[in-house]
């Protein structure tokens, strides 16, 4: 993980707890980006409902995740990964990732309840 990657707000594990980053935190990343005590969050289906998405079986023995707006934003969990469902299938494997990807789409933070 580098720390061009991070947001103020994203969720790390930092020495093996949860963090959320802040603007301190992005600037000592920047300057040690192999960092041993910073991690990145795997994306998980716990991750996905504490952000507040909604669940829906789909066939293929897949799960899409949606989170209700205007324009869904849907995440597909597939048997090889997370995946944002657009034209571009991007695969998501951590919570900054899928922090930043919804940012940039939206406009808004996406934070846990």
């Amino acid at each position: 993980m580098k720390a061009n990657e991070l947001r103020v707000g994203n969720y790390i594990y930092y020495d093996n707890q949860l963090m959320e980053v802040d603007h301190s935190e992005i600037t000592d990343l920047y300057f040690q980006e192999d960092c041993p005590f910073h991690k990145p969050i795997p994306l998980t289906e716990e991750w996905l409902l504490k952000f507040g998405f909604g669940v829906n079986d789909c066939e293929n023995y897949q799960t899409e995740y949606k989170y209700q707006l205007n324009n869904p934003f849907i995440i597909l969990d597939r048997k090889d990964g997370y995946f944002y469902i657009d034209a571009t299938n991007l695969e998501i494997k951590y919570v900054h990732q899928l922090q930043n990807l919804y940012f940039a789409l939206i406009g808004e933070e996406l934070l846990t309840d």
